[in-house]
């Protein structure tokens, strides 16, 4: 089951119902939903779907008054304000109808919908609001990412917890888009698990997997002359306590759908370690920008993309710019961005660096072996630039040529900073002091390791940004070091006060130190060790990949695979990631079958109706246990401005239902990581999906220690 497309078929199925009655209609969303919508959907698939033209809100935009209009938006009162401005006066409004889409679930003293109410001109224009609970960033099928302002060195300590709720309610949208009521455990940390019990109950409080109805019918919307004056609460809902009773009801097993609450103490080590599977590979070396901007200007943890900024000024996410040469032989500058969209990118990007290397350049040559005007226009050229600058001049092939281009610049352009950085030489000094192994397989000791650190750092032919990461890698990866030292270390490598700082202050944070004292096989005493000393299973298991291993600098691995591992055979220890809120039945030991999961309806979001009036009728024995089925909205009546609060439920296919395991971690993710989580869903057969507060490069991480203040 792919995040992404589910999000997207979740914002079209809205869209087309608005599209299929407003036939000339345009589309205002500001810089969060922009985001959003352009990370799911191409703005060529809006138009083909309806929508004449997409704005954002806070631009100059032209009276339409032909025109209805969907706001797609954040539920903030400063975008609210703009959208009434847009009606100020009865005969000078900017568009005909209006659909109101909030892109999150309205707080109940938020006054959003107050604020709406105390406009009367737009209140006859609206024709139906609703929340699609979609307030995350789908980054790619399996991956997701929560803007927020924090940067990784704010969760520890984490100073003010109210960004957690925030991060929950994020959560608990993923949750609906994934159709699933999952059971929670937690790396035991105070962090995980106070944001562990923040996510169990608002995941019970929610609306969105209720499964009695105790829905609002016929609320007459107060306007601005009596707003103290409610016939029913608009957000009147089902008690904490009915819900937990009703999910009581609901046996949770190990064979349930599973997130796990972790935070970037889980692994310190992939930080600051080389990955040369493409897609690692091109972000580390090449800095592509993972966030949308770089300093986070409001408090409501979204993203503030300054769109008003010259383009050439922006490093825009996840965009590569580079040289091609046009039909004229002239160079010229061409953008890419890298997403699922680019089917080369799709197939490849987990792929060692090498082997796509091969690949690419292997395609290029079969193309022109089996075109003859190619092949002609290939004659006497020998590598893959100069033949796809010879075929630049056949129109029919000029996007796939740029393609491949794109793909032959990012695998050449690695390779000449491998080579010009000697990062190789880096890789296996970091693989020997991650692993505690070495090519050959054979254990590493204290000594030998920090000789070969040294060896590299006190070298002139590394770059200090190089040698700080393998620092900071030996410093994570044996516990005791003394203050003494830990700077002669820093010394040796004659860096630069920016760098020594970086290193004291990440070391500062003890990010390292707060998951490996969870092991419970760990030497506690005062002498320098190893984190893998006393793991007996993780060195065999490295050694094993020495022998076998085609990549020599590929031997580490994520601590989230063993994870995912122990979770599939059932066997993750509950000590150190307990479970919140419920006892789990083991399926496996049990003598009697316990019973199948009960199907839980999610919902897509909460929709207000205008001028529709209607009442539910479900009876109380028909809900108990079942799926809650799909409602149908009555036929528009006449009347006052009514409001009434209907539950779209989302189509349930459960033939062949994969187990999800949603792997949410605190401080941000990694793109090793990433990769992993694709080869488990494969190998295991579930539906692996990994989030987190940011999508980590060590190149992030050193631009947000330059914003501390103390830098």
């Amino acid at each position: 089951m792919s995040l992404k497309e589910n999000c997207k078929e979740r914002i079209f199925s809205v869209i087309k119902k608005i599209t299929e009655i407003s036939k000339y209609i345009i589309m205002v969303v500001d810089k969060n939903c922009y985001n959003i919508l352009s990370i799911v959907s191409k703005n060529e698939e809006l138009l083909e779907n309806g929508v004449s033209l997409i704005e954002l809100i806070n631009s100059n935009r032209n009276e339409l008054p032909d025109f209805d209009c969907i706001y797609f938006l954040s539920p903030k009162s400063e975008t609210v304000n703009i959208m009434l401005n847009d009606f100020k006066e009865e005969n000078n409004c900017k568009y005909k109808n209006v659909y109101i889409i909030f892109i999150s679930s309205i707080k109940k003293n938020d006054g959003i919908l107050d604020l709406i109410a105390s406009n009367d001109i737009i209140l006859k224009r609206i024709k139906s609001c609703a929340c699609l609970n979609l307030n995350f960033l789908p980054y790619e099928s399996r991956i997701f990412s929560f803007p927020n302002k924090l940067k990784l060195y704010d969760y520890y300590p984490l100073k003010n917890t109210k960004i957690l709720y925030d991060l929950s309610a994020k959560l608990v949208s993923v949750c609906s888009c994934l159709k699933t009521w999952p059971y929670i455990r937690y790396q035991n940390s105070e962090l995980c698990k106070f944001f562990a019990e923040t996510f169990y109950n608002d995941l019970n409080a929610s609306d969105l997997f209720k499964l009695n109805t105790n829905e609002i019918t016929n609320k007459k919307y107060i306007n601005k002359n009596n707003t103290n004056e409610t016939e029913n609460s608009f957000f009147e809902s089902t008690t904490n306590e009915q819900n937990e009773k009703n999910r009581d009801k609901t046996k949770i097993t190990t064979n349930s759908d599973l997130v796990l609450i972790l935070d970037r103490s889980i692994d310190s080590s992939i930080l600051f370690l080389h990955d040369y599977s493409y897609q690692s590979l091109c972000y580390d070396l090449l800095k592509i920008e993972t966030e949308y901007c770089n300093i986070m200007e409001e408090t409501d943890c979204s993203y503030n993309y300054d769109y008003n900024k010259n383009k050439n000024e922006i490093n825009e996410p996840h965009t590569v710019t580079f040289d091609i040469t046009n039909s004229d032989k002239n160079k010229e500058k061409k953008k890419a961005i890298l997403t699922e969209d680019d089917e080369l990118w799709l197939s490849y990007r987990h792929i060692h660096i090498q082997e796509v290397n091969e690949i690419i350049k292997n395609k290029i040559t079969t193309f022109t072996e089996k075109n003859t005007v190619a092949k002609i226009k290939k004659k006497n050229v020998l590598n893959p630039n100069e033949a796809l600058e010879a075929l630049r001049s056949l129109p029919q092939y000029e996007s796939m040529i740029e393609q491949y281009w794109l793909h032959v610049y990012l695998c050449d352009s690695c390779f000449k900073i491998l080579q010009n950085k000697n990062i190789v030489s880096i890789g296996l000094i970091e693989q020997d002091i991650s692993c505690n192994v070495d090519k050959y397989g054979k254990e590493l000791n204290l000594s030998k390791n920090n000789a070969n650190l040294i060896s590299i750092i006190t070298s002139n032919e590394y770059e200090e940004e190089d040698k700080a990461r393998l620092i900071l890698l030996y410093f994570i990866n044996y516990i005791n070091i003394n203050e003494y030292d830990k700077n002669k270390i820093i010394d040796l490598a004659q860096l630069s006060l920016f760098m020594r700082k970086f290193i004291n202050e990440f070391l500062k944070l003890n990010i390292h130190l707060n998951y490996i004292y969870l092991d419970e096989n760990l030497n506690h005493s005062n002498k320098v060790y190893h984190i893998l000393d006393k793991n007996k299973k993780k060195i065999k298991n490295y050694k094993n990949i020495a022998k076998n291993s085609k990549y020599e600098l590929s031997r580490h691995e994520p601590n989230i695979k063993e994870i995912i591992l122990n979770i599939y055979e059932q066997n993750l220890n509950k000590s150190q990631f307990p479970y919140v809120g419920h006892n789990i039945y083991d399926e496996n030991n049990e003598k009697k079958k316990t019973p199948t999961v009960s199907e839980l309806n999610v919902y897509r979001g909460t929709v207000w109706e205008f001028n529709t009036p209607y009442e539910q009728k479900h009876s109380e024995e028909n809900q108990k246990n079942k799926l809650i089925q799909n409602r149908n909205s009555g036929d528009s009546a006449t009347g006052n401005n009514t409001i009434i609060s209907t539950n779209i439920s989302s189509s349930n296919n459960n033939k062949n239902k994969k187990k999800k395991i949603i792997i949410f971690i605190i401080g941000g993710i990694t793109y090793p990581e990433i990769k992993y989580v694709y080869e488990m869903s494969k190998e295991l057969n579930l539906d692996i999906y990994l989030g987190g507060t940011s999508l980590l490069t060590s190149n992030l991480i050193f631009k947000q220690f330059k914003m501390l203040s103390n830098f």
